[in-house]
């Protein structure tokens, strides 16, 4: 029998196979409405648009080339949105990954101030421990970040793996304990003897003789056949939940001057980000810009009030 490690690993391999590349430029108008293109570059010469991590219907402008440069395609797509709300509302129907978008706009007479976000909710079913405890400070902040290298990979691998044992094991107890009078203590005490099971990839038999060991008791059909649910029910949770390896390169574009953001570069109004889709298995991805539009008619109408107090104030004065 495979092990749910074992699967994750094939589940794994998969997704690398499968690798998309996303271009995703944001242009965020004065008056709050967005026009949004996606560019998706891939080996596939069919994708079905509705199952991409960027769901695209009928109402896009959608176009398609052969890239000259490799063996790719290249899929252009376009839509305006009238507001913010409107694109995380349509983002909602994404079935790989859920994306909010924000944007706030606060006017302060002599200037209106934008603030854009787009957070990419995290797909990680799997959360019994907190991550934080198990990164460093320097390791999380790489993972805010979504700097990723091989060594922090390495590590979420085994965050990953841990994690899967935690909800693997609070699972296992009522499937050892109920309707067989074992006590559930005593399987808990030696917790980390079903755990050693991990380095076995949790197979099936590792676990149920790590069990036999524990209670010096043979274990019946019914705890056998309740561990192979638990193993189906983990398998289908993580490959309901991942993506196929996929990389981001982001563009937005502001109105007016850029004050704020957290993009890795930037060019006048616009912010550069480069990810890839590990950046938000284990938390929320958040991409963040602010902005400020001088208002004109403000600074104008301020201006002209303010010579006509002067001239007020003066003409008295020459009268007398």
């Amino acid at each position: 029998m495979n092990g749910i490690y074992k699967i994750m690993l094939f589940i794994f391999l998969t997704m690398l196979a499968g690798c998309k590349d996303y271009y995703i430029k944001t242009i965020i108008n004065p008056d709050g409405s967005l026009i949004r293109t996606v560019i998706i570059k891939t080996e596939n010469p069919e994708i079905n648009f509705g199952d991409q991590t960027f769901y695209l219907d009928s109402t896009w402008q959608i176009e398609k080339q052969k890239d000259s440069s490799s063996s790719k395609y290249i899929y252009t797509a376009k839509k305006e949105f009238e507001s913010a709300d409107k694109l995380s509302e349509y983002m909602k129907a994404n079935k790989k990954v859920n994306i909010n978008v924000k944007l706030e706009k606060n006017f302060r007479w002599f200037y209106t101030y934008y603030v854009y976000k787009e957070t990419y909710m995290k797909t990680n079913p799997f959360d019994k421990i907190d991550i934080k405890k198990f990164l460093n400070n320097n390791e999380y902040k790489q993972l805010v970040k979504g700097e990723i290298n091989d060594s922090l990979s390495a590590k979420l691998d085994e965050y990953l793996k841990e994690s899967i044992f935690e909800e693997f094991f609070e699972l296992l107890i009522p499937a050892v304990t109920k309707n067989t009078g074992l006590d559930k203590n005593k399987l808990i005490e030696n917790k980390n003897e079903i755990k050693n099971c991990i380095d076995d990839d949790f197979e099936l038999d590792c676990i149920i003789e790590k069990i036999e060991k524990i209670y010096s008791a043979k274990v019946d059909d019914s705890v056998i056949n309740a561990i192979e649910v638990i193993e189906k029910r983990i398998e289908n949770k993580f490959g309901n939940n991942f993506l196929t390896k996929e990389n981001f390169e982001y563009e937005i574009t502001m109105p007016g001057l850029l004050l704020s953001t957290n993009a890795n570069g930037i060019s006048g109004s616009t912010g550069h980000w480069k990810f890839d889709s590990e950046a938000f298995i284990y938390i929320d991805y958040t991409l963040s810009a602010e902005s400020r539009v001088a208002n004109m008619w403000a600074l104008i109408s301020t201006a002209v009030f303010g010579l006509l107090l002067i001239i007020i104030m003066i003409i008295p004065r020459k009268n007398r």
